[in-house]
């Protein structure tokens, strides 16, 4: 069996999901639970996506050609680091498959004050989370274990990569439109 087949596994089952339910809460219901299995180990996740250097890196592990899901790498260095306040504009689900990461819902001021933190999740190996729809969307997420490099999944419901997004500033909550793209300097290959 090859080490890729729990990320085949996966990606089947999501095409599958995406193109039999078009309810977004019911996608990230399943979606999440689908994720859940693929953080329950880690041996499928090529050395080349858990390498690390100071602060983090958004790679892309899969887009689905129809930009109905993207899998994200996301992979936390040793330094401490923080990513800026931002929001995501689809439904969102991370897992943590190594080390441990801290999300900080981040509440934006409406008379252009500074945002103020809000719920705060702790997520270690094996843990999933919800973004979007029901659960918070703007937020700041931290390595929680600075020294220790960490690897987390996020599943997006579209190609996160591409799409109009906010940053926020957090003295001022003024928002700014970006796209992130992602940090990966080759095309990925799920099926070796």
């Amino acid at each position: 069996m090859s080490a890729a087949q729990p990320l085949r596994a996966f990606l089947r089952a999501m095409t599958l999901l995406v193109t039999e339910e078009t309810d977004a809460r019911r996608q990230q219901a399943a979606g999440a639970e689908l994720l859940r299995t693929l953080v329950a180990t880690s041996g499928w996740l090529s050395p080349g996506f858990r390498s690390f250097g100071p602060g983090f890196r958004q790679q892309i592990l899969y887009g689905d050609p129809l930009e109905r899901f993207s899998l994200i790498g996301f992979v936390w260095g040793t330094e401490e680091s923080v990513t800026p306040v931002h929001d995501h504009g689809v439904w969102g689900a991370v897992g943590v498959l190594e080390g441990e990461e801290v999300s900080v819902e981040m509440v934006p001021d409406a008379a252009g004050g500074p945002m103020r933190e809000g719920r705060r999740d702790r997520l270690g190996a094996g843990e999933v989370m919800l973004l979007g729809l029901d659960a918070y969307d703007i937020h700041k997420v931290e390595n929680a274990r600075p020294g220790v490099a960490g690897v987390a999944i996020h599943l997006y419901g579209g190609n996160i990569g591409a799409i109009d997004r906010q940053m926020f500033d957090p003295a001022t909550s003024a928002a700014s439109l970006v796209k992130t793209g992602y940090d990966n300097p080759t095309l990925p290959n799920p099926w070796v």
